[in-house]
Protein backbone atom coordinates (compact mmCIF):
# COMPACT_ATOMS: atom_id res chain seq x y z
CA UNK A 1 0.00 0.00 0.00
CA UNK A 2 1.38 3.42 -1.00
CA UNK A 3 2.13 6.08 1.53
CA UNK A 4 -0.51 8.43 0.08
CA UNK A 5 -3.22 5.79 0.32
CA UNK A 6 -2.20 5.16 3.91
CA UNK A 7 -2.79 8.85 4.63
CA UNK A 8 -6.19 8.64 2.93
CA UNK A 9 -7.16 5.63 5.01
CA UNK A 10 -5.90 7.42 8.11
CA UNK A 11 -8.61 10.06 7.63
CA UNK A 12 -11.96 9.03 9.00
CA UNK A 13 -14.08 10.17 6.06
CA UNK A 14 -14.42 12.74 3.30
CA UNK A 15 -17.43 14.29 1.57
CA UNK A 16 -17.82 14.72 -2.20
CA UNK A 17 -21.11 16.50 -2.87
CA UNK A 18 -23.88 14.22 -1.63
CA UNK A 19 -21.45 11.32 -1.28
CA UNK A 20 -19.40 10.36 1.77
CA UNK A 21 -16.41 8.03 1.73
CA UNK A 22 -15.70 6.33 5.04
CA UNK A 23 -12.17 4.93 4.79
CA UNK A 24 -12.25 3.19 8.15
CA UNK A 25 -15.46 1.32 7.34
CA UNK A 26 -14.62 0.87 3.65
CA UNK A 27 -17.99 2.33 2.65
CA UNK A 28 -19.37 4.76 0.10
CA UNK A 29 -22.62 6.48 1.14
CA UNK A 30 -25.06 8.63 -0.81
CA UNK A 31 -27.16 10.97 1.32
CA UNK A 32 -26.34 8.77 4.29
CA UNK A 33 -27.31 5.49 2.60
CA UNK A 34 -24.72 2.84 1.74
CA UNK A 35 -23.86 2.39 -1.95
CA UNK A 36 -22.74 -1.18 -2.83
CA UNK A 37 -19.09 -1.11 -3.89
CA UNK A 38 -16.64 -4.01 -4.08
CA UNK A 39 -13.20 -3.98 -2.51
CA UNK A 40 -11.12 -3.28 -5.63
CA UNK A 41 -13.16 -0.26 -6.82
CA UNK A 42 -13.08 1.09 -3.26
CA UNK A 43 -9.28 0.74 -3.09
CA UNK A 44 -9.02 2.68 -6.36
CA UNK A 45 -11.29 5.37 -4.90
CA UNK A 46 -9.14 5.62 -1.77
CA UNK A 47 -6.03 5.96 -3.91
CA UNK A 48 -7.57 8.71 -6.06
CA UNK A 49 -8.76 10.57 -2.97
CA UNK A 50 -5.28 10.52 -1.46
CA UNK A 51 -4.50 13.46 -3.78
CA UNK A 52 -7.72 14.82 -5.31
CA UNK A 53 -7.17 16.51 -8.64
CA UNK A 54 -3.84 14.75 -9.24
CA UNK A 55 -3.10 12.09 -11.83
CA UNK A 56 -2.81 8.49 -10.66
CA UNK A 57 -1.32 6.35 -13.43
CA UNK A 58 -2.75 3.06 -14.59
CA UNK A 59 0.51 1.37 -13.63
CA UNK A 60 0.26 2.64 -10.04
CA UNK A 61 -3.29 1.37 -9.70
CA UNK A 62 -2.50 -2.01 -11.24
CA UNK A 63 0.47 -2.54 -8.95
CA UNK A 64 -1.61 -1.55 -5.93
CA UNK A 65 -4.40 -4.00 -6.81
CA UNK A 66 -2.49 -7.04 -8.09
CA UNK A 67 1.18 -6.51 -7.39
CA UNK A 68 4.05 -6.48 -9.83
CA UNK A 69 4.10 -10.15 -10.88
CA UNK A 70 0.41 -11.02 -11.04
CA UNK A 71 -0.81 -13.33 -13.83
CA UNK A 72 -4.24 -11.64 -14.17
CA UNK A 73 -5.13 -9.38 -17.10
CA UNK A 74 -4.41 -6.13 -15.26
CA UNK A 75 -5.74 -3.85 -18.03
CA UNK A 76 -9.08 -5.63 -18.21
CA UNK A 77 -9.35 -5.83 -14.43
CA UNK A 78 -8.63 -2.12 -13.99
CA UNK A 79 -11.12 -1.11 -16.69
CA UNK A 80 -13.80 -3.23 -15.01
CA UNK A 81 -13.09 -1.77 -11.58
CA UNK A 82 -13.21 1.81 -12.92
CA UNK A 83 -16.58 1.10 -14.59
CA UNK A 84 -17.98 -0.19 -11.29
CA UNK A 85 -16.64 2.85 -9.47
CA UNK A 86 -18.22 5.23 -11.97
CA UNK A 87 -21.52 3.36 -11.73
CA UNK A 88 -21.51 3.79 -7.95
CA UNK A 89 -21.19 7.57 -8.41
CA UNK A 90 -23.62 7.73 -11.33
CA UNK A 91 -20.72 9.15 -13.31
CA UNK A 92 -19.91 9.10 -17.03
CA UNK A 93 -16.56 8.83 -18.82
CA UNK A 94 -17.84 11.21 -21.53
CA UNK A 95 -19.05 13.86 -19.09
CA UNK A 96 -17.21 13.19 -15.82
CA UNK A 97 -18.13 14.90 -12.57
CA UNK A 98 -16.09 12.70 -10.25
CA UNK A 99 -13.53 10.53 -12.08
CA UNK A 100 -11.77 11.86 -15.15
CA UNK A 101 -9.82 9.69 -17.58
CA UNK A 102 -6.52 10.97 -18.92
CA UNK A 103 -6.15 8.83 -22.07
CA UNK A 104 -3.32 6.28 -21.97
CA UNK A 105 -2.11 7.78 -18.71
CA UNK A 106 -4.52 7.22 -15.83
CA UNK A 107 -7.26 8.84 -13.76
CA UNK A 108 -7.91 11.66 -11.33
CA UNK A 109 -10.70 12.60 -8.94
CA UNK A 110 -12.01 16.01 -10.01
CA UNK A 111 -14.96 16.70 -7.66
CA UNK A 112 -14.44 18.98 -4.63
CA UNK A 113 -13.48 16.99 -1.53
CA UNK A 114 -14.03 18.02 2.09
CA UNK A 115 -12.79 16.18 5.17
CA UNK A 116 -15.51 15.22 7.64
CA UNK A 117 -14.47 16.14 11.14
CA UNK A 118 -16.22 15.26 14.37
CA UNK A 119 -18.70 18.00 15.28
CA UNK A 120 -18.06 18.90 18.91
CA UNK A 121 -20.54 21.77 18.93
CA UNK A 122 -23.65 19.59 18.69
CA UNK A 123 -25.84 19.64 21.78
CA UNK A 124 -24.93 16.40 23.63
CA UNK A 125 -28.54 15.99 24.75
CA UNK A 126 -29.59 15.85 21.12
CA UNK A 127 -26.86 13.35 20.33
CA UNK A 128 -27.92 11.17 23.26
CA UNK A 129 -31.55 11.24 22.18
CA UNK A 130 -32.54 8.11 20.23
CA UNK A 131 -32.64 8.74 16.49
CA UNK A 132 -36.30 7.84 16.39
CA UNK A 133 -37.06 10.71 18.77
CA UNK A 134 -35.11 13.21 16.70
CA UNK A 135 -36.65 12.11 13.44
CA UNK A 136 -40.11 11.21 14.73
CA UNK A 137 -42.97 13.14 13.28
CA UNK A 138 -40.67 15.98 12.26
CA UNK A 139 -43.48 17.89 10.60
CA UNK A 140 -47.04 18.32 11.76
CA UNK A 141 -48.79 19.57 8.69
CA UNK A 142 -52.29 20.71 8.03
CA UNK A 143 -53.43 20.45 4.42
CA UNK A 144 -54.49 23.83 3.07
CA UNK A 145 -56.80 22.18 0.60
CA UNK A 146 -58.86 19.82 2.75
CA UNK A 147 -58.11 20.93 6.32
CA UNK A 148 -57.01 17.46 7.44
CA UNK A 149 -54.11 16.88 9.80
CA UNK A 150 -51.26 14.74 8.52
CA UNK A 151 -48.10 13.52 10.24
CA UNK A 152 -45.01 13.13 8.06
CA UNK A 153 -41.81 11.29 8.82
CA UNK A 154 -38.80 13.33 7.68
CA UNK A 155 -35.56 11.41 7.80
CA UNK A 156 -32.46 13.14 9.09
CA UNK A 157 -29.78 12.37 6.52
CA UNK A 158 -26.35 13.13 7.86
CA UNK A 159 -25.35 14.91 11.06
CA UNK A 160 -27.32 17.70 12.65
CA UNK A 161 -25.91 21.13 12.00
CA UNK A 162 -23.88 22.58 14.90
CA UNK A 163 -26.11 23.86 17.66
CA UNK A 164 -25.98 27.01 19.72
CA UNK A 165 -27.88 28.11 22.79
CA UNK A 166 -31.45 28.86 21.76
CA UNK A 167 -32.79 32.36 22.08
CA UNK A 168 -34.63 32.77 25.38
CA UNK A 169 -37.68 35.01 25.34
CA UNK A 170 -37.61 36.36 28.85
CA UNK A 171 -40.94 35.65 30.47
CA UNK A 172 -42.65 34.41 27.33
CA UNK A 173 -44.80 31.33 27.58
CA UNK A 174 -43.75 28.08 25.91
CA UNK A 175 -46.30 28.71 23.19
CA UNK A 176 -44.98 32.22 22.58
CA UNK A 177 -41.41 30.98 22.42
CA UNK A 178 -42.41 28.66 19.62
CA UNK A 179 -43.93 31.51 17.65
CA UNK A 180 -47.39 29.94 17.67
CA UNK A 181 -50.70 31.57 18.40
CA UNK A 182 -53.02 29.96 20.93
CA UNK A 183 -55.27 29.02 18.03
CA UNK A 184 -52.45 27.13 16.37
CA UNK A 185 -51.65 25.35 19.63
CA UNK A 186 -55.29 24.30 20.01
CA UNK A 187 -55.28 22.84 16.50
CA UNK A 188 -52.33 20.56 17.25
CA UNK A 189 -52.94 16.90 18.14
CA UNK A 190 -53.63 16.19 21.84
CA UNK A 191 -50.34 14.33 22.26
CA UNK A 192 -48.47 17.55 21.46
CA UNK A 193 -49.95 19.35 24.47
CA UNK A 194 -48.77 19.43 28.06
CA UNK A 195 -46.94 16.44 29.53
CA UNK A 196 -47.39 17.65 33.10
CA UNK A 197 -50.48 16.88 35.21
CA UNK A 198 -51.74 20.41 34.60
CA UNK A 199 -51.29 19.83 30.89
CA UNK A 200 -53.37 16.63 31.02
CA UNK A 201 -56.08 18.35 33.06
CA UNK A 202 -56.17 21.19 30.54
CA UNK A 203 -56.34 18.68 27.70
CA UNK A 204 -59.22 16.84 29.38
CA UNK A 205 -61.15 20.03 30.08
CA UNK A 206 -60.66 21.49 26.62
CA UNK A 207 -63.12 19.15 24.78
CA UNK A 208 -65.93 20.09 27.21
CA UNK A 209 -65.22 23.78 26.70
CA UNK A 210 -65.19 23.32 22.95
CA UNK A 211 -68.45 21.34 23.10
CA UNK A 212 -70.23 24.11 25.00
CA UNK A 213 -68.89 26.72 22.61
CA UNK A 214 -69.91 24.56 19.69
CA UNK A 215 -73.53 24.26 20.93
CA UNK A 216 -73.59 28.03 21.52
CA UNK A 217 -72.43 28.78 17.98
CA UNK A 218 -74.93 26.30 16.55
CA UNK A 219 -77.77 27.91 18.52
CA UNK A 220 -76.75 31.37 17.27
CA UNK A 221 -76.56 30.09 13.71
CA UNK A 222 -80.06 28.57 13.89
CA UNK A 223 -81.46 31.84 15.22
CA UNK A 224 -79.82 33.73 12.34
CA UNK A 225 -81.19 31.30 9.76
CA UNK A 226 -84.69 31.55 11.21
CA UNK A 227 -84.66 35.32 11.40
CA UNK A 228 -82.78 36.53 8.34
CA UNK A 229 -82.68 33.77 5.76
CA UNK A 230 -79.86 31.59 4.49
CA UNK A 231 -77.93 34.17 2.45
CA UNK A 232 -77.70 36.76 5.18
CA UNK A 233 -76.93 33.95 7.64
CA UNK A 234 -73.91 32.89 5.61
CA UNK A 235 -72.69 36.48 5.64
CA UNK A 236 -73.19 36.64 9.37
CA UNK A 237 -71.39 33.30 9.80
CA UNK A 238 -68.37 34.73 7.99
CA UNK A 239 -68.35 37.58 10.48
CA UNK A 240 -68.72 35.08 13.32
CA UNK A 241 -65.69 33.15 12.01
CA UNK A 242 -63.69 36.35 11.99
CA UNK A 243 -64.84 37.12 15.53
CA UNK A 244 -63.77 33.67 16.76
CA UNK A 245 -60.35 33.91 15.11
CA UNK A 246 -60.90 31.37 12.32
CA UNK A 247 -60.14 33.96 9.67
CA UNK A 248 -58.97 37.55 9.70
CA UNK A 249 -56.18 37.77 12.29
CA UNK A 250 -53.43 35.26 11.67
CA UNK A 251 -54.55 34.73 8.07
CA UNK A 252 -53.51 31.51 6.39
CA UNK A 253 -53.03 27.87 7.26
CA UNK A 254 -49.90 26.22 8.60
CA UNK A 255 -48.97 23.29 6.34
CA UNK A 256 -45.59 22.58 7.91
CA UNK A 257 -44.08 23.34 11.29
CA UNK A 258 -41.00 22.13 13.13
CA UNK A 259 -41.87 19.38 15.55
CA UNK A 260 -41.99 20.30 19.21
CA UNK A 261 -43.28 18.59 22.32
CA UNK A 262 -43.51 19.70 25.95
CA UNK A 263 -40.05 20.28 27.42
CA UNK A 264 -38.47 19.66 24.02
CA UNK A 265 -37.00 22.16 21.61
CA UNK A 266 -38.14 22.65 18.04
CA UNK A 267 -36.12 20.55 15.63
CA UNK A 268 -35.63 22.76 12.59
CA UNK A 269 -36.28 21.21 9.20
CA UNK A 270 -34.96 18.13 7.42
CA UNK A 271 -32.16 17.65 9.95
CA UNK A 272 -30.95 21.27 9.88
CA UNK A 273 -31.50 22.43 13.45
CA UNK A 274 -31.81 26.23 12.99
CA UNK A 275 -30.20 26.69 16.40
CA UNK A 276 -27.86 29.56 15.48
CA UNK A 277 -28.83 33.22 15.52
CA UNK A 278 -26.82 33.56 12.29
CA UNK A 279 -28.91 31.08 10.29
CA UNK A 280 -30.14 32.35 6.92
CA UNK A 281 -32.57 30.87 4.37
CA UNK A 282 -33.70 31.47 0.79
CA UNK A 283 -35.56 29.66 -2.01
CA UNK A 284 -33.47 27.99 -4.74
CA UNK A 285 -33.98 26.15 -8.05
CA UNK A 286 -31.76 23.15 -7.33
CA UNK A 287 -32.85 20.84 -10.14
CA UNK A 288 -33.03 23.41 -12.98
CA UNK A 289 -36.83 23.12 -13.16
CA UNK A 290 -37.51 26.84 -13.21
CA UNK A 291 -39.21 26.54 -9.81
CA UNK A 292 -37.95 27.93 -6.50
CA UNK A 293 -39.06 24.79 -4.69
CA UNK A 294 -35.91 23.93 -2.73
CA UNK A 295 -34.94 25.61 0.52
CA UNK A 296 -31.33 26.65 1.10
CA UNK A 297 -30.21 27.12 4.71
CA UNK A 298 -26.74 28.17 5.79
CA UNK A 299 -24.82 29.32 8.83
CA UNK A 300 -22.38 32.20 8.20
CA UNK A 301 -19.32 31.84 10.38
CA UNK A 302 -19.70 28.09 10.92
CA UNK A 303 -19.73 27.08 7.25
CA UNK A 304 -22.80 24.82 7.24
CA UNK A 305 -24.67 24.94 3.94
CA UNK A 306 -27.69 22.70 3.32
CA UNK A 307 -30.23 22.49 0.49
CA UNK A 308 -33.59 20.85 1.22
CA UNK A 309 -35.92 18.99 -1.10
CA UNK A 310 -39.63 18.89 -0.32
CA UNK A 311 -41.38 15.58 -0.98
CA UNK A 312 -45.05 15.97 -0.09
CA UNK A 313 -44.20 17.99 2.98
CA UNK A 314 -41.24 15.88 4.14
CA UNK A 315 -37.97 17.78 3.83
CA UNK A 316 -34.62 16.05 3.32
CA UNK A 317 -31.19 17.34 2.25
CA UNK A 318 -29.99 16.99 -1.32
CA UNK A 319 -26.84 18.81 -0.27
CA UNK A 320 -25.30 19.08 3.19
CA UNK A 321 -21.73 20.30 3.47
CA UNK A 322 -19.19 22.64 4.95
CA UNK A 323 -19.33 25.53 2.52
CA UNK A 324 -20.27 25.08 -1.11
CA UNK A 325 -18.44 25.22 -4.43
CA UNK A 326 -15.13 25.90 -2.70
CA UNK A 327 -16.54 28.83 -0.70
CA UNK A 328 -16.19 28.11 3.02
CA UNK A 329 -18.89 30.45 4.44
CA UNK A 330 -16.62 30.88 7.48
CA UNK A 331 -17.34 34.58 8.08
CA UNK A 332 -20.45 35.83 9.85
CA UNK A 333 -20.60 38.44 7.07
CA UNK A 334 -21.05 35.80 4.33
CA UNK A 335 -24.32 35.78 2.40
CA UNK A 336 -25.81 33.81 -0.50
CA UNK A 337 -28.70 34.09 -2.97
CA UNK A 338 -30.11 32.37 -6.07
CA UNK A 339 -29.29 33.87 -9.49
CA UNK A 340 -30.01 33.33 -13.21
CA UNK A 341 -26.44 33.34 -14.53
CA UNK A 342 -27.19 31.74 -17.91
CA UNK A 343 -30.20 33.96 -18.82
CA UNK A 344 -32.32 30.80 -18.86
CA UNK A 345 -35.14 32.08 -16.68
CA UNK A 346 -34.00 29.71 -13.92
CA UNK A 347 -32.52 30.79 -10.59
CA UNK A 348 -30.24 27.75 -10.53
CA UNK A 349 -26.86 29.36 -9.77
CA UNK A 350 -25.65 30.60 -6.40
CA UNK A 351 -24.01 33.94 -5.68
CA UNK A 352 -21.88 34.03 -2.51
CA UNK A 353 -20.43 37.27 -1.19
CA UNK A 354 -19.00 38.80 1.95
CA UNK A 355 -19.93 42.13 3.52
CA UNK A 356 -16.98 44.44 4.15
CA UNK A 357 -14.94 42.94 1.30
CA UNK A 358 -14.97 42.62 -2.48
CA UNK A 359 -15.36 38.85 -2.28
CA UNK A 360 -18.00 37.54 -4.68
CA UNK A 361 -18.32 34.06 -6.17
CA UNK A 362 -20.81 32.48 -8.59
CA UNK A 363 -21.19 28.69 -8.54
CA UNK A 364 -23.00 26.26 -10.83
CA UNK A 365 -24.83 23.12 -9.75
CA UNK A 366 -23.48 20.15 -11.72
CA UNK A 367 -25.78 17.68 -9.98
CA UNK A 368 -25.20 15.04 -7.30
CA UNK A 369 -24.25 17.78 -4.86
CA UNK A 370 -21.30 19.03 -6.94
CA UNK A 371 -21.05 22.84 -7.22
CA UNK A 372 -18.40 24.40 -9.46
CA UNK A 373 -17.27 28.06 -9.47
CA UNK A 374 -17.88 29.89 -12.74
CA UNK A 375 -16.81 33.33 -11.52
CA UNK A 376 -14.63 34.80 -8.80
CA UNK A 377 -14.02 38.54 -8.68
CA UNK A 378 -10.61 39.62 -9.91
CA UNK A 379 -8.55 42.79 -9.54
CA UNK A 380 -9.77 43.90 -12.98
CA UNK A 381 -13.39 43.63 -11.85
CA UNK A 382 -12.64 45.64 -8.71
CA UNK A 383 -11.11 48.48 -10.71
CA UNK A 384 -13.53 51.34 -11.24
CA UNK A 385 -15.88 50.29 -8.48
CA UNK A 386 -17.52 53.19 -6.68
CA UNK A 387 -15.90 52.04 -3.44
CA UNK A 388 -13.70 49.02 -2.93
CA UNK A 389 -15.66 47.55 -0.07
CA UNK A 390 -19.07 46.09 0.64
CA UNK A 391 -20.37 47.61 3.90
CA UNK A 392 -22.74 45.68 6.13
CA UNK A 393 -25.60 47.96 5.09
CA UNK A 394 -25.23 47.23 1.36
CA UNK A 395 -28.12 45.41 -0.29
CA UNK A 396 -27.54 42.68 -2.88
CA UNK A 397 -30.50 41.29 -4.82
CA UNK A 398 -31.50 39.99 -8.26
CA UNK A 399 -33.47 42.12 -10.73
CA UNK A 400 -35.10 41.81 -14.14
CA UNK A 401 -33.15 44.83 -15.38
CA UNK A 402 -34.11 44.66 -19.07
CA UNK A 403 -37.74 43.47 -18.64
CA UNK A 404 -37.19 40.00 -20.16
CA UNK A 405 -38.84 38.07 -17.35
CA UNK A 406 -35.44 36.78 -16.22
CA UNK A 407 -33.70 37.61 -12.94
CA UNK A 408 -30.34 37.65 -14.69
CA UNK A 409 -28.93 40.88 -13.29
CA UNK A 410 -27.36 41.28 -9.86
CA UNK A 411 -27.78 44.61 -8.07
CA UNK A 412 -25.43 45.82 -5.34
CA UNK A 413 -27.08 48.86 -3.77
CA UNK A 414 -25.22 51.18 -1.41
CA UNK A 415 -27.65 53.17 0.76
CA UNK A 416 -24.98 55.58 2.02
CA UNK A 417 -24.34 56.92 -1.49
CA UNK A 418 -27.54 56.00 -3.31
CA UNK A 419 -25.64 54.10 -6.01
CA UNK A 420 -26.56 50.79 -7.63
CA UNK A 421 -24.02 48.60 -9.42
CA UNK A 422 -25.66 46.39 -12.06
CA UNK A 423 -23.90 43.09 -12.84
CA UNK A 424 -24.64 40.39 -15.42
CA UNK A 425 -22.90 37.66 -17.41
CA UNK A 426 -22.01 38.14 -21.05
CA UNK A 427 -19.97 35.90 -23.34
CA UNK A 428 -18.96 33.75 -20.41
CA UNK A 429 -17.85 36.66 -18.26
CA UNK A 430 -19.58 38.13 -15.21
CA UNK A 431 -19.04 41.87 -14.95
CA UNK A 432 -20.46 45.20 -13.86
CA UNK A 433 -22.26 46.84 -16.80
CA UNK A 434 -23.53 50.03 -15.18
CA UNK A 435 -23.47 52.15 -12.05
CA UNK A 436 -26.55 54.31 -11.55
CA UNK A 437 -27.53 56.91 -8.98
CA UNK A 438 -30.88 56.45 -7.29
CA UNK A 439 -32.95 59.61 -6.78
CA UNK A 440 -33.41 60.71 -3.18
CA UNK A 441 -36.72 59.71 -1.62
CA UNK A 442 -37.39 63.24 -0.41
CA UNK A 443 -37.02 62.32 3.23
CA UNK A 444 -34.10 62.60 5.63
CA UNK A 445 -30.48 62.44 4.45
CA UNK A 446 -29.30 58.98 3.47
CA UNK A 447 -28.39 56.78 6.39
CA UNK A 448 -25.63 54.16 6.43
CA UNK A 449 -26.38 52.96 9.95
CA UNK A 450 -29.02 50.70 11.45
CA UNK A 451 -31.78 52.64 9.69
CA UNK A 452 -30.25 52.23 6.24
CA UNK A 453 -32.49 51.42 3.30
CA UNK A 454 -33.55 47.90 2.43
CA UNK A 455 -34.07 46.90 -1.21
CA UNK A 456 -35.68 44.15 -3.28
CA UNK A 457 -37.27 43.57 -6.71
CA UNK A 458 -41.05 43.82 -7.16
CA UNK A 459 -43.71 43.24 -9.84
CA UNK A 460 -45.38 46.65 -9.66
CA UNK A 461 -47.47 46.52 -12.84
CA UNK A 462 -48.71 42.88 -12.63
CA UNK A 463 -46.58 41.85 -15.62
CA UNK A 464 -45.08 38.78 -13.98
CA UNK A 465 -41.68 40.51 -14.09
CA UNK A 466 -39.67 41.59 -11.06
CA UNK A 467 -38.46 44.70 -12.87
CA UNK A 468 -39.17 47.44 -10.30
CA UNK A 469 -37.11 48.20 -7.20
CA UNK A 470 -38.56 48.81 -3.74
CA UNK A 471 -36.42 50.92 -1.38
CA UNK A 472 -37.57 51.51 2.18
CA UNK A 473 -36.10 52.82 5.44
CA UNK A 474 -37.25 50.89 8.51
CA UNK A 475 -37.85 53.32 11.35
CA UNK A 476 -38.21 56.43 9.20
CA UNK A 477 -41.34 55.47 7.30
CA UNK A 478 -39.96 56.38 3.87
CA UNK A 479 -40.57 54.04 0.95
CA UNK A 480 -40.06 54.38 -2.80
CA UNK A 481 -40.84 52.14 -5.76
CA UNK A 482 -38.64 52.79 -8.77
CA UNK A 483 -39.22 52.05 -12.44
CA UNK A 484 -36.26 51.34 -14.70
CA UNK A 485 -36.28 52.95 -18.13
CA UNK A 486 -33.08 52.06 -20.00
CA UNK A 487 -31.00 52.35 -16.85
CA UNK A 488 -32.70 55.47 -15.48
CA UNK A 489 -34.64 54.85 -12.28
CA UNK A 490 -37.61 57.10 -11.52
CA UNK A 491 -40.18 56.80 -8.72
CA UNK A 492 -43.68 55.52 -9.45
CA UNK A 493 -44.46 55.66 -5.73
CA UNK A 494 -42.98 57.67 -2.85
CA UNK A 495 -44.39 58.25 0.58
CA UNK A 496 -44.32 57.94 4.35
CA UNK A 497 -45.52 54.41 4.86
CA UNK A 498 -47.64 52.52 2.37
CA UNK A 499 -51.16 51.13 2.44
CA UNK A 500 -51.59 52.00 6.11
CA UNK A 501 -48.34 50.35 7.24
CA UNK A 502 -46.25 53.18 8.72
CA UNK A 503 -42.75 51.60 8.57
CA UNK A 504 -41.87 53.40 11.82
CA UNK A 505 -40.03 50.50 13.44
CA UNK A 506 -36.38 49.69 12.75
CA UNK A 507 -37.43 46.02 12.69
CA UNK A 508 -39.89 46.42 9.82
CA UNK A 509 -39.34 44.12 6.85
CA UNK A 510 -40.98 43.71 3.43
CA UNK A 511 -40.95 41.32 0.48
CA UNK A 512 -42.73 40.61 -2.82
CA UNK A 513 -45.35 37.86 -2.65
CA UNK A 514 -47.73 36.02 -5.00
CA UNK A 515 -50.86 36.40 -2.88
CA UNK A 516 -53.38 35.54 -5.61
CA UNK A 517 -51.53 32.40 -6.85
CA UNK A 518 -51.20 33.84 -10.36
CA UNK A 519 -47.47 33.36 -10.80
CA UNK A 520 -46.97 37.09 -10.26
CA UNK A 521 -45.27 38.37 -7.08
CA UNK A 522 -47.28 41.60 -7.33
CA UNK A 523 -48.34 42.02 -3.70
CA UNK A 524 -46.26 43.46 -0.87
CA UNK A 525 -45.98 41.70 2.47
CA UNK A 526 -44.87 44.01 5.30
CA UNK A 527 -44.39 42.76 8.85
CA UNK A 528 -42.96 43.88 12.18
CA UNK A 529 -41.01 41.16 14.01
CA UNK A 530 -41.24 41.45 17.77
CA UNK A 531 -44.69 43.05 17.64
CA UNK A 532 -46.39 40.65 15.27
CA UNK A 533 -48.33 42.92 12.94
CA UNK A 534 -48.43 41.94 9.27
CA UNK A 535 -50.03 43.49 6.19
CA UNK A 536 -50.45 42.30 2.60
CA UNK A 537 -50.97 45.11 0.09
CA UNK A 538 -52.49 45.07 -3.37
CA UNK A 539 -51.54 47.70 -5.96
CA UNK A 540 -54.38 49.19 -7.98
CA UNK A 541 -53.07 51.85 -10.31
CA UNK A 542 -50.49 53.06 -7.81
CA UNK A 543 -52.87 52.96 -4.85
CA UNK A 544 -51.90 50.35 -2.27
CA UNK A 545 -54.60 48.89 -0.06
CA UNK A 546 -54.54 46.00 2.41
CA UNK A 547 -56.06 42.66 1.49
CA UNK A 548 -54.96 41.49 4.93
CA UNK A 549 -53.96 43.34 8.08
CA UNK A 550 -53.63 41.51 11.36
CA UNK A 551 -51.40 39.77 13.87
CA UNK A 552 -49.11 37.04 12.60
CA UNK A 553 -49.53 34.74 9.62
CA UNK A 554 -50.87 31.20 9.43
CA UNK A 555 -50.72 30.75 13.20
CA UNK A 556 -47.14 32.06 13.45
CA UNK A 557 -47.16 35.02 15.84
CA UNK A 558 -44.09 36.99 14.58
CA UNK A 559 -43.51 38.03 18.20
CA UNK A 560 -39.71 37.74 18.23
CA UNK A 561 -37.44 40.42 16.76
CA UNK A 562 -35.41 37.78 14.89
CA UNK A 563 -38.42 36.37 12.99
CA UNK A 564 -38.00 36.33 9.22
CA UNK A 565 -40.19 35.46 6.23
CA UNK A 566 -39.54 34.49 2.62
CA UNK A 567 -41.72 33.53 -0.35
CA UNK A 568 -41.44 29.88 -1.40
CA UNK A 569 -42.83 27.43 -3.98
CA UNK A 570 -43.95 24.68 -1.60
CA UNK A 571 -46.12 22.68 -4.01
CA UNK A 572 -43.86 22.83 -7.12
CA UNK A 573 -46.43 24.96 -8.95
CA UNK A 574 -43.98 27.62 -10.11
CA UNK A 575 -45.68 30.20 -7.87
CA UNK A 576 -44.09 31.94 -4.89
CA UNK A 577 -47.38 31.73 -3.01
CA UNK A 578 -46.29 30.11 0.27
CA UNK A 579 -44.47 31.75 3.15
CA UNK A 580 -41.57 30.29 5.10
CA UNK A 581 -41.45 31.84 8.59
CA UNK A 582 -38.54 31.01 10.85
CA UNK A 583 -36.82 32.11 14.05
CA UNK A 584 -33.01 31.72 13.92
CA UNK A 585 -31.50 30.38 17.12
CA UNK A 586 -34.57 28.42 18.25
CA UNK A 587 -35.15 25.67 15.70
CA UNK A 588 -38.59 27.09 14.91
CA UNK A 589 -39.74 27.11 11.29
CA UNK A 590 -43.19 27.08 9.76
CA UNK A 591 -44.62 27.17 6.23
CA UNK A 592 -47.94 28.91 5.69
CA UNK A 593 -50.41 28.88 2.81
CA UNK A 594 -52.80 31.78 2.30
CA UNK A 595 -55.87 30.51 0.38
Amino acid sequence: MGQQEARAKGARAVRCGIYEVDFAAGELRRNGFKVPLQEQPFRILARLLANPGSLVTREELQEQLWGEHSLVDADLGLNTAIKKLRAAFGDSADNPRFIETLPRRGYRFIAPVQPIVADTSVDPMLVATPQSDIVEKTAERTSAKNGSEVDSQAATNGPLAPTEEPIADGGASDNQQFGLSEQAIDERPDRARGATMNGWIASAARPRLRMSLGWSFLFVLLLMIAGTGLLSSLTAWTSLQTFTGRSGAGKGVSIFQSNHRPNRSATGIGGYDLRSRNDQAFAFDYDHSGKLDHLALYRPGAGNFWIMKNTEGAFSPVYAGDGIGGYEVKSSADRALAFDYEHSGKLDYLVLYRFGTDVILVVRNDGEGIFTPVYQQSEVDRAGSAENSNPLTDQTFVLDFDHTGKLDHLVRYRPSTGTMEIWTSSNGRFSRIQTVHVPDDGGNPRDSGAGAEQAFAFDYDHSGKLDHVVLYRPGSGRISILKNSAGTFTPVYQGDGIGGFDLKSANDRALAFDYEHTGKPDHLLLYRPGVGIATILKNTGGNFSPVYAGMGMGGYDLKHASDRALAFDFDHSGNLDHLVLYRPGTGIIQIAYLP
